[in-house]
Order: structure tokens, then sequence, then C-alpha cells
């Protein structure tokens, strides 16, 4: 058998890309991406993508697709597709990580590459892990290759950007301390004090929130959030590669909440949101989880900055549960800064039984234990 080659590919691969697609086990549904060829032909040659190619005898035995995040240093992993008839599939998925690692370390800016079981399958997650890829947490409740709705993240640090750039002179919320504690042991991160909450009282000074609707308009909003974005009128506008397609608003607009809705997966992320009326955040964060759950949206999920104390603190209240501790994943100016995962999940939970999965069963554990882990898990009133 002749060895690997491996290469970035090109829009002249886009046939080959198919005939791999064809024959390989998808695990999430029909991709109707790449079975288009003007949209592969155009993802091959964007700039904000990455394909992967491993070749033998001329045909392609694997293919990995990242999505790119100039602005922060990111890679994403988005599609594997590998040749099922090939029994030494999981090698070459891990040669092409080594080759993609080295590529990724000599031709970009990039910090850290990260992927999910919502587009890899649990084995090859677990092979992540052996390639230095750091555990990070778990999604509980989530959509995704995981059938038992467990699905994990793993990242891999280039360039010591966690011993060098990241920001770790803050105190957490105790909430995160636990959670911190698993991530710090994979990557060897500093210890952090975890400093009692005060009593954050939000009641002076707002008002009853308004009547708010649900707009779907994708090209509208996000053109609206891309405007307001650049005019930096946004309190919160960081959740890499997702951009909104659904709106929570008031009449008036005086209240905008920005949304990704994965109408497919009962999954919504609450990427951005704007305020000209002073609100409750507790309340506000309340009314957005019922007003989705009420459109039959199961999972949802937004991250906060890890410092952040009394924006965690209102997460927190408004019943989102933290499942996963990203470092360094946003890039400011010199530094990286810390972000944690907080999930709303109306899920049944098969989930005790899966407690000794050695990958997921520290996190779970940790869910499973947090105090805004409702027994019921009923939606809330706002």
């Amino acid at each position: 058998m002749k060895p690997l080659t491996f290469r970035q590919a090109a829009a002249r691969d886009a046939a080959g890309l198919m005939r791999l697609y064809r024959k390989s086990a998808v695990s999430i549904g029909e991709d109707l991406h790449i079975l288009d060829v003007k949209e592969l032909t155009q993802s091959l040659a964007s700039k904000d993508n990455l394909w992967i190619l491993a070749c033998r005898d001329r045909g392609c035995a694997a293919a990995v697709m990242l999505r790119l995040e100039a602005g922060h240093g990111l890679a994403k992993i988005e599609r594997l597709y590998a040749d099922p008839a090939d029994k030494n599939s999981g090698r070459v998925f891990k040669a092409a990580l080594r080759f993609l690692i080295s590529y990724l370390e000599k031709n970009t800016a990039v910090d850290i590459i990260y992927c999910t079981t919502r587009t890899l399958t649990p084995s090859q997650l677990a092979l992540t892990v052996e390639l230095d890829f750091k555990m990070l947490g778990i999604f509980p409740g989530a959509f995704g290759s995981d059938e038992s709705r467990i699905n994990g993240l793993t990242a891999h640090f280039l360039r010591g950007v966690l011993k060098t750039r990241r920001h770790h002179r803050f105190a957490l919320h105790p909430a995160l301390k636990s959670l911190y504690e698993i991530v710090r042991r994979e990557c060897g991160l500093e210890p952090l004090a975890a400093v009692a909450p005060a009593d954050l009282d939000f009641s002076l000074n707002t008002n009853e929130l308004p009547p708010m609707e649900l707009l779907r308009a994708p090209l509208l909003i996000a053109r609206r959030f891309d405007i307001l974005r650049q005019k930096k009128s946004l309190s919160a506008n960081f959740y890499p590669f997702q951009e909104p397609n659904a709106l929570l608003t008031d009449p008036d607009q005086r209240l905008e909440v920005f949304l990704r809705i994965f109408d497919d997966m009962r999954f919504a992320v609450i990427i951005g949101e704007r305020l000209d009326l002073p609100v409750n955040p507790v309340t506000l964060y309340r009314r957005i989880v019922t007003m989705l759950h009420n459109q039959g949206i199961t999972y949802i999920e937004v991250i906060n900055d890890a410092a952040d104390f009394k924006g965690i603190d209102c997460i927190l209240k408004a019943s989102f549960i933290p499942c996963a501790y990203f470092p360094c994943l946003k890039k400011h100016e010199e530094i990286r800064r810390d972000y944690a995962v907080f999930a709303k999940s109306f899920e049944k939970r098969p989930w005790p039984s899966n407690l000794n999965r050695p990958l997921y069963g520290k996190f779970l554990k940790v869910y499973l234990k947090s105090p805004q882990n409702l027994p019921n898990n009923r939606p809330l009133k706002p």
C-alpha cells in the first residue's frame, strides 16, 4: 500500500470530495453543502475555510474541513470524511490532524483548533485527545453525532498560547470552580481562587419587560447585527463561527437579543444583545428561555467571559448550567481571555449510565451536581 500524502485542497478537487462523501459514513444527516458543486467550489476557494486532503493512489482517503476565524486566531473542525472501506481510517485521521497542526503553525496565525461531537463522532473525538487535544467540557442535551445526547468539546493550543498569552489574573465565580479544576489539570493552568458572590440586586432603576416578539428575517437580522457591531453598540457580541438569524425584540426596539436558531436540531445560541431600556438581566434571560422553549427549542447555549462575575451570576440565576470551560478562547489585543459555556436543556436525561465514559464522566458529574440543575427542568416563568 502506497504511503499517504497530504495537501491543501483546491477547487479542482470538488469532484473527488463529492465521491469521497458518497462513500463516507455520515453521522448527522445529509450534508447538502457538499452535494452542491457550486457551493462546494466556493467553500474550497474561501479564505475562511481550509480543506486538507489525505491522498493515496491519486484518490482521496480522507478530508478534513476547518473554518477559520482570523480575528481571534481560531480554527474549528467542521467536517471529516473518510473512506469506510479503509480499515486504517483512524490512523488516517490522526495523520491528517498531525499534518493539519503543522500546516497551521507554519502558514497561519491560528492559536487554537477545536472540535465537538456535533460534527465528529465520539470515537473521532477520542482520537483527537491522543494528539494532545484537551477535553474542555460537554454539551448535555445537544443534538450531535453522539446518540446519548452528551456531546464533547476538545481543543489543541498552538504556539505556547496557554503559558504566554493567557489572561489569568482574576477570581472565579464559585459555580465555575469544579469545572475549572478539571480543565486546569487537563491543560496545566494556574490555580484560580473562587470568591463568594455579593448580593447582586438588579431591581433598582430597572423597568418591567415590555412585550417581545421573535423575528425571523436572516439577511435583515445579520445586517442589523453587523451595523451594531461596527458601532460597538452591543453589550455582548462574541460567539465564534456564528451569525444571527433570529431576533427577540420589543415593538420599539429598545431591547434586541440576537440569536442563532437551528430548527432541525431544536437548538439556539444567544449571540449578542443591545439594551436601551434598563431591565433586570435575570428576568430578561428567563424570558428568552421561555420564548424559545415555546418555539420548540430544547437546548439553549450562551458563552460568557470567565472573569465577568456579574454576567455569570445573572446567567446562573436564569437557570443555565456551566458545562464547558475554554481557556484563551477570545483574543483581546495581545492577550487571550477565558470563556465559560452555559447550557439550558429541556431534553430527557438518560445520562447516569454514561458516567463512567472516560472522556465525559468528570464533566457530567459536575454538571449533574450543579445547583442550577432543576429536578424537573421545566421552563421558567419570566
